[in-house]
C-alpha cells in the first residue's frame, strides 16, 4: 500500500519529466514577459525547475507553483535592477 504523498523513484521522475515537457514553455513565455530578457527568462526557468526538484514531494499542483516561483524570482531580478540604476 503507498502512502498519500510519498512516490517511488521511477514514478518521480517520470512525473517532474511530464511537468517540464508542459510547462517549460508556457513559463518562459511568462517570464520573458515579465523580464523582456530572453536569457534572463531562460535562467529564471531553470532556477524554478530545480526549486521544484528540491521541493517535488510537497508541491501539490506543480503548474501553479512554478508559475509563482518564477514570478517571484522575476519580480526580484526587477528589484534589483531598480536598486542597481544610477539616480539622477
Amino acid at each position: 500500500m503507498r502512502l498519500p504523498g510519498k512516490r517511488k523513484a521511477l514514478d518521480e521522475r517520470r512525473s517532474l519529466e511530464e511537468v517540464f515537457s508542459n510547462e517549460e514553455s508556457p513559463l518562459l513565455r511568462y517570464a520573458f514577459g515579465l523580464l523582456g530578457r530572453r536569457e534572463l527568462a531562460e535562467e529564471v526557468v531553470h532556477d524554478a525547475f530545480l526549486k521544484l526538484h528540491e521541493h517535488w514531494d510537497e508541491v501539490e499542483i506543480p503548474r501553479a507553483w512554478l508559475f509563482r516561483c518564477v514570478r517571484n524570482f522575476s519580480f526580484n531580478i526587477l528589484r534589483k535592477s531598480k536598486r542597481e540604476l544610477p539616480s539622477r
